[in-house]
């Protein structure tokens, strides 16, 4: 996600096999090094904003001629409820999600024909959690990681495939009255993007 020409190089390929290309999901995110603003080196901070952020904007560089040839092109973001929520230690990760919300707004305004949604998964069970358990002693407060493993022990934590049906219907359904919004998966905006439980 780092190499831009890696990035051109995946919307190449896409076009190459379907000759089109509707919906971008832009889910890469990491939240290691976990270090506090105090202690945090250049390289730390730029590790977040080259994956978080640097990515979003080469992908779609190379997206967007398609994107706009689309009948109704649509790019959903994976957001995170700490663009707007503090975490002691998680500053750079923060930072960069706040700018990944940013980029949703202004693409939402540049191209009225592309739908841009920036979704907030809240905590789910990946490896992101594990790197919070794992890393978390003596750089985040002790109430906030508490909060978090109780989370994983209570098993509290979305299933990922959860997330990843939301995201994947609104790539393919996300309506234009949702442009440029932030919103939580499980908000009454993205109901119709939910599938029903599945029964036991």
């Amino acid at each position: 996600m780092t190499k831009d020409e890696d990035n051109k190089r995946a919307v190449e390929d896409c076009i190459r096999s379907f000759g089109r290309l509707d919906a971008l999901v832009l889910n890469a995110g990491s939240l290691d090094p976990l270090v506090r603003l105090a202690d945090a080196s250049i390289d730390d901070i730029r590790s977040h904003f080259e994956t978080n952020t640097i990515s979003l904007f080469s992908l779609l560089k190379h997206a967007l001629p398609y994107l706009r040839k689309a009948e109704r092109g649509r790019v959903i973001f994976t957001g995170s409820g700490a663009a707007t929520t503090a975490y002691s230690g998680w500053g750079p990760y923060s930072a960069s999600k706040s700018a990944t919300n940013s980029i949703c707004r202004t693409l939402a305004a540049e191209e009225p024909s592309i739908v841009a949604v920036s979704l907030s998964p809240g905590p789910v069970d990946t490896g992101m959690q594990d790197i919070v358990r794992e890393k978390g002693k003596g750089v985040m407060d002790a109430d906030a990681l508490e909060k978090f493993t109780q989370l994983h022990s209570s098993n509290a934590l979305t299933p990922p495939a959860v997330i990843g049906s939301v995201l994947a219907s609104l790539a393919v359904n996300a309506e234009p009255k949702l442009s440029g919004q932030f919103l939580r998966w499980d908000s009454d905006e993205l109901a119709a993007y939910r599938k029903p439980p599945q029964k036991q």
